[in-house]
């Protein structure tokens, strides 16, 4: 099986920050659309929900993605030679993900210092952030496109690192859109703050039969030793991810934020325990072929 528990880690992430940044905007404008059919006061109350979220995704992403920016250097022979792949920008994917990563984690901290101020981050930024965060999916996704390994030059590289991604991002959100903020006045009401949840319940299903479809489009005729052992273990925690996150945006429906929140939290575990055994069974299905 594979060891390289420095790529297992560094990919699944980035992809969970990377997923969070794309996310967070789509559940900001999901309240903000919710918030404008409801009258004058919900709308002025969605603002700092919007924030909420946004404030709350930043401050997971950008310690996750320096975190894996270390980690990266565990990988590597010589850290310090590094920085020269941006040398081979044009040729390069590999080139891609070092510069693309390391915007996306950039972005994650200017955005967490933004958020942190008065008035939050600026749209640019927030979209700069997606932007980079797209970006890095798709350079980190064409790396492992190889011609020589074909379990993953096909349909399972791009379905199972975008599923990851929408996955673990749904999860950083619903946390984020349900953890208690100073912010929050007495009679705000709550049953726009069931938006994000169930939204990333939703997302996380769709990324669950994805991932499922990977599985089938990479398994026949490839199995490792104890694949078939994490690839069970793999759709069963994301399962109960998805599971547990339905069931917390029930709760909030009822009003039963700390509840919801806490089911937001076991669900996000349960889906990035998932992943990373996914993920190590990702690397144990290669093998090179030519040269």
């Amino acid at each position: 099986m594979f060891h390289e528990w420095s790529l297992v880690l560094f990919t699944v992430l980035v992809q969970m920050a990377a997923g969070a940044m794309l996310l967070a905007p789509v559940a900001a404008l999901t309240c903000l659309t919710g918030a404008s059919g409801s009258g004058n006061a919900a709308g002025s109350a969605a603002c700092p929900r919007v924030r909420r979220i946004s404030r709350g995704v930043a401050l997971v992403a950008a310690p996750v993605m320096v975190a894996s920016l270390l980690i990266s250097l565990l990988h590597l022979g010589t850290p310090l030679n590094a920085p020269k792949t941006l040398l081979h920008l044009g040729s390069s994917w590999l080139s891609r993900e070092i510069l693309f990563t390391g915007l996306l984690a950039l972005c994650a901290v200017l955005l967490a210092v933004a958020e942190g101020r008065g008035k939050g981050a600026s749209p640019v930024l927030r979209v700069a952030g997606a932007l980079a965060a797209a970006a890095c999916l798709l350079s980190m996704t064409n790396v492992y496109m190889l011609r020589t390994v074909p379990a993953w030059n096909g349909p399972l590289t791009p379905l199972a690192f975008v599923a990851a991604a929408l996955l673990l991002g749904a999860g950083v959100v619903a946390v984020a859109a349900l953890w208690p903020q100073a912010d929050a006045t007495e009679g705000e009401a709550p049953r726009h703050g069931v938006t994000a949840p169930a939204l990333a319940a939703l997302v996380t299903l769709a990324a669950l039969a994805v991932h499922a479809l990977a599985l089938l489009a990479a398994m026949p005729g490839r199995v490792v030793p104890g694949g078939m052992g994490l690839a069970t273990a793999h759709l069963i925690l994301l399962a109960l991810g998805a599971g547990v996150l339905l069931a917390a945006a029930l709760r909030a429906r009822v009003a039963d934020m700390p509840a919801a929140l806490r089911l937001a939290g076991l669900a996000l575990a349960l889906a990035l325990a998932g992943e990373l055994a996914g993920r190590v069974l990702f690397f144990g299905l290669y093998a090179r072929m030519g040269l």
